[in-house]
């Protein structure tokens, strides 16, 4: 079984962290970046509104925008009935 740790940060700015790591303030956070896959989202919607983090975080959990998914709060996320990537991955494939 292929363990994962997935590590989530919430409103990193990259470009400072890409900085910071360069001129070497974060001696750290580059072992960490260098031993791990990095990846960077976007924010999905057109509207200040809409940068609520938990929108953010149910669109990347789940790969939808916003505006197919319609989560505004943190507990509609269930409500929604979307898979997202915590109900893919504990998934246990079958043992033969």
């Amino acid at each position: 079984m292929t363990k994962i740790l997935l590590v989530e940060f919430n409103e990193l700015c990259p470009d400072l962290m890409e900085k910071w790591i360069a001129s070497g303030d974060l001696p750290n956070f580059r072992k960490l970046r260098d031993q791990s896959q990095v990846f960077t989202t976007n924010a999905d919607v057109d509207t200040a509104e809409h940068l609520e983090p938990w929108i953010q975080w149910y669109s990347m959990h789940t790969g939808l925008p916003y505006d197919v998914h319609g989560v505004y709060h943190l507990t509609d996320g269930p409500k929604a009935n979307y898979e997202d990537i915590w109900q893919i991955l504990s998934v246990r494939p079958e043992r033969s």
